[in-house]
């Protein structure tokens, strides 16, 4: 493996993630910021390895070194980015090189998402009554809370998609009846049933909810 065939192969890498950046349509200039960073931390890698005299395969020693060479005890997340950013162009190389190593992560995840609390069907129940006693700042603010939460809970919506809903997108008239969801996550649009339990929900005759 050669400094040329190695810049080769980093440019290949660069070229697909600015692709797929580009091919986002959620993508803003934060994100684009953030690639161009990668694009600078890897293309030092190349340099680095390089100047060590190429030594192929690549070793998870070498990855360390060039790590802690740009190493920053105040701001540890950003050697977890450096060590990142080359694991995963390593990860590309290796279908056309098998030599190649691939470094164990010693890191945690930069990112732990947390576990999600599941409301019961109670819990919902009492969430749609609670919404009858918000403090009334528009006519139909607690019908709106009321539907919305049925809403939610009834089809798995997110917030967002529930929020962005207009008119059209609601075939109350279809069989079944759905709404239609556009531009959601990722850019994508789907068609979500309204099932009976979301007219369980709100076509409550205490409340004289009609749709």
């Amino acid at each position: 493996m050669t400094f040329s065939d190695l810049s080769a192969h980093a440019e290949q890498f660069l070229a697909l993630k600015r692709a797929v950046a580009k091919a986002d349509p959620h993508g803003n200039s934060q994100d684009r910021r953030g690639l161009k960073h990668r694009e600078k931390l890897l293309r030092n890698f190349v340099a680095y390895w390089r100047d060590q005299q190429c030594p192929w395969p690549i070793r998870f020693s070498l990855v360390l070194d060039w790590v802690a060479v740009g190493c920053d005890r105040q701001h540890p997340y950003r050697d977890q980015l450096r060590f990142y950013v080359v694991r995963a162009f390593l990860q590309q190389v290796r279908i056309f090189e098998p030599a190649t190593q691939i470094p164990q992560n010693i890191y945690r995840p930069l990112y732990r998402r947390r576990t999600p609390h599941l409301y019961s069907e109670d819990d919902v129940t009492r969430l749609m009554k609670s919404a009858w006693h918000l403090q009334r700042v528009t006519p139909f603010r607690r019908v709106t809370v009321y539907a919305l939460i049925g809403l939610l809970a009834s089809t798995g919506l997110r917030i967002g998609e529930a929020l962005a809903l207009e008119v059209d997108d609601v075939m109350l008239n279809a069989d079944p009846p759905y709404l239609l969801i556009s531009d959601s996550k990722f850019g994508n649009s789907r068609n979500v049933v309204l099932l009976p339990v979301f007219f369980g929900y709100i076509a409550n005759e205490k409340y004289k909810l009609v749709l």
